[in-house]
């Protein structure tokens, strides 16, 4: 604290400018970020993320506790270092004319009101537990400061924010469905392990197990995002502080995207993202059908526990005589990429083949997911798959950071899912904020909140409270969606009304040529006895009775009119002057 006074009275800046008694923090939750005070002189706008900066009216401090990652060539020194904020981030810290909160001495170099917040301090007075996000720092300095007031706007963390994926990344449902993380709904169930190994009784030993999970929120948030490019070519969005289950040197630990690249990984020792499963997609062809009825009618599944205490065996197999049905669910297998081992005989007359499905549960699941045998299908227990070991581990080549993008902000009650096949983490974040604000109250210090906050605000027992944040977004996003629907309706009608007109303006022209245009209408004739003259016809019954195409100008006289008839309808094109 006292070299963070120093700096600040060597610049000659203020966390609380004159007049100010109170302080607002500013977050980028675009649910409340724009009703912040900022006209009321007497708050002090103390903002972070670089999705905001550049859309509030006022900020008189600037907070950037992130490592200093400018996006520059070489710099910091190690050319390979791979940066996440952008030039024009930069730019702004660089230019602001309030004092720059941040973590690491090199931003010193080009941020002329850099201040270094006193992390050992904050620390040494409350703990490293509570400390959880930029604004749990923030919080802290604030109570410091020992305004009259607290004010929080634009954030919201009780869904986990920071833990997102992008909305199309694929999870695995508990009925062995991958679908996009932005179609599922409170309630869905997912498959999911133990976030940590040995984390329950029922764990064993030091395996994680596989667990069935529930969704509790999936909100549309935006975040810093990067595209994590792996070697096997799949590509991911993420937001920068989503953790994934990486595994090096016979060790598994969760790391942050942001993390998974930096100047200090070695190129031959790359950061490796646990793979659990391949992705599929239901098949939905005639072989597969065959697959399922073959399996449903002479297959069997088992998910037995084993004895030895290491989980569940679990097994999918297939029995019937040598002959052209057996023969053709082994090809039609094979085809598909699915290995039927041949597993012995048995039956009453010892001729009948039993195989099963080679691969563990990865391709067990596989199998089930894609051919989708229902009575098999009716027999499957999520919540039995019992130990969890990785299928594969996978390289990150690159991670690139891509600026904020809109993410699914997704939490279950594991706090694990299963994204693209990959191990991934989305636990919400420690209660730091709400630790701090506690504590201010307990101090005297008034905390602001709006009702579009998360924050303090505890889950319901029962039902559904019209109070719950999480209700007045979604009954906001509701009459967003009721909006545009009841636009696209009206131009729907519109749209009819026009086909409508049209079909009546048609029938009308139809009629108009019916009554109107007659076959012996002596200008008609006369016009086309001019025109059988010109193109060298002496009936002009001819002419009427000829094809269009057959009509050519003698010379270099131009088209004349061809009039075809079609009943008493007629097509007329325009005469042009001979």
């Amino acid at each position: 604290m006292e070299e963070m006074n120093k700096r600040l009275q060597q610049l000659g800046v203020k966390l609380m400018p004159d007049g100010a008694d109170k302080i607002a923090i500013i977050g980028s939750a675009s649910s409340s970020t724009r009703l912040a005070p900022f006209r009321d002189k007497s708050f002090a706008i103390w903002g972070c993320s670089p999705g905001v900066y550049g859309a509030i009216p006022r900020k008189d401090v600037w907070f950037e506790t992130h490592r200093w990652e400018p996006q520059e060539p070489g710099f910091p020194e190690d050319p390979t270092a791979k940066p996440w904020f952008s030039p024009e981030y930069v730019r702004f810290m660089e230019l602001f004319e309030g004092p720059v909160m941040m973590s690491d001495p090199l931003a010193a170099r080009t941020v002329k009101n850099c201040v270094l917040y006193p992390f050992a301090e904050m620390i040494a007075r409350h703990g490293p537990y509570h400390f959880a996000s930029s604004v749990s720092w923030m919080i802290a300095l604030a109570i410091a400061m020992k305004p009259k007031a607290i004010g929080l706007w634009g954030i919201d963390m009780a869904a986990g924010e920071e833990w997102c994926v992008s909305p199309d990344t694929r999870v695995l449902t508990s009925d062995l469905r991958w679908v996009p993380v932005g179609s599922l709904q409170v309630g869905d169930d997912l498959i999911a392990f133990d976030e940590e190994a040995g984390g329950r009784e029922d764990s064993t030993g030091a395996y994680r197990q596989w667990r069935c999970a529930s969704v509790k929120a999936a909100e549309r948030l935006t975040q810093p995002c990067y595209k994590i490019v792996l070697e096997d070519g799949t590509e991911i969005i993420s937001s920068a502080e989503h953790s994934w289950l990486t595994y090096s040197e016979h060790e598994s630990k969760w790391r942050k995207t942001k993390d998974l690249v930096t100047a200090y990984h070695r190129a031959d020792r790359p950061t490796r993202l646990v793979k659990l499963l391949d992705t599929w997609e239901e098949d939905r062809s005639w072989a597969a059908g065959y697959l399922a009825a073959a399996f449903d009618g002479e297959g069997h599944i088992s998910q037995v526990e084993r004895l030895d205490g290491n989980g569940a065996a679990m097994c999918v197999g297939f029995s019937q005589r040598e002959n052209a049905m057996s023969q053709t669910v082994l090809d039609l297998a094979k085809a598909m990429g699915l290995d039927l081992a041949f597993v012995g005989t048995g039956g009453m007359n010892a001729d009948c083949h039993k195989y099963r499905i080679a691969g563990g549960k990865p391709e067990v699941l596989r199998f089930l997911g894609m051919v989708r045998p229902r009575r098999l299908m009716s027999k499957f227990a999520p919540g039995v798959l019992g130990t969890m070991h990785r299928k594969d581990a996978v390289a990150v080549k690159s991670t690139e950071f891509i600026g904020e993008q809109p993410v699914i902000g997704l939490t279950t009650s594991t706090g694990t899912f299963v994204a693209e096949g990959f191990a991934s983490h989305n636990s919400t974040q420690r209660p730091g904020c709400q630790h701090f604000l506690g504590l201010a109250i307990s101090m005297g210090i008034e905390v602001v909140l709006p009702p579009e906050s998360d924050l303090m605000m505890p889950n319901t027992m029962y039902g559904i409270s019209e109070i719950n944040p999480r209700h007045i977004k979604w009954t906001a996003r509701l009459r967003e969606l009721q909006t545009r629907m009841n636009i696209a309706t009206a131009n729907q009608n519109n749209i009819s009304q026009e086909i409508l007109f049209l079909k009546g303006a048609i029938e009308n022209m139809r009629y108009c040529l019916d009554q109107w245009v007659d076959n012996d209408d002596p200008g008609l004739h006369l016009a086309v006895s001019r025109s059988a003259h010109l193109v060298g016809r002496s009936d002009p019954k001819d002419l009427l009775a000829a094809p269009v195409e057959d009509a050519k100008p003698n010379g270099e006289l131009a088209p004349p009119i061809i009039v075809k008839a079609i009943g008493k309808a007629r097509r007329h094109r325009t005469e042009a002057n001979p």
